[in-house]
C-alpha cells in the first residue's frame, strides 16, 4: 500500500495527484505540494498509508494518505512554484520554510556516521 509515488517520500516535497479534489479556493499549484514529514504512508512497501503533511504556505500540518501523492518534487521546481504564489504572505512563508527544509536536508551536521 504505502504511497502512490512508489518511493520513500519522507522528508521530501511531494505533490498531490492531479485527480485529488481540493476546494476551489485552495486548488492552486502552491497548495498541491508540501512537505511529507513522516508516517507509514511515506514508505512504499508498508501496510499503513498515513502521511504527516505540512502545507508550507499556511503552515498547517495535517494527516493525509500516501496514495494521494504521485511524485516527489525537486527543490528547484518547488521554489519556482512557490515563487509564483499570488499571496505575498504565503509566498514569503513557503520560500522561507523551503529554505529551512533544504538546509536541514543538506546540513552535514544532521547526518550521523557509523
Amino acid at each position: 500500500m504505502g504511497n502512490g509515488a512508489g518511493v520513500n517520500i519522507e522528508g521530501q516535497i511531494v505533490e498531490y495527484r492531479p485527480t485529488f479534489k481540493m476546494k476551489p479556493e485552495w486548488d492552486h499549484p502552491w497548495h498541491r505540494i508540501g512537505f511529507a514529514a513522516g508516517g507509514f504512508g511515506c514508505h512504499p512497501d508498508t501496510i499503513g498509508t498515513a502521511v504527516v503533511f505540512e502545507d508550507l504556505c499556511d503552515g498547517e500540518v495535517s494527516r493525509s494518505e500516501g496514495p494521494y501523492f504521485h511524485r516527489v518534487v525537486g527543490w528547484e521546481e518547488a521554489h519556482a512554484i512557490y515563487s509564483a504564489c499570488t499571496n505575498d504572505e504565503y509566498r514569503e512563508r513557503a520560500l522561507r520554510r523551503l529554505e529551512e527544509i533544504v538546509g536541514e536536508a543538506t546540513d552535514p551536521a544532521k547526518f550521523q556516521t557509523r
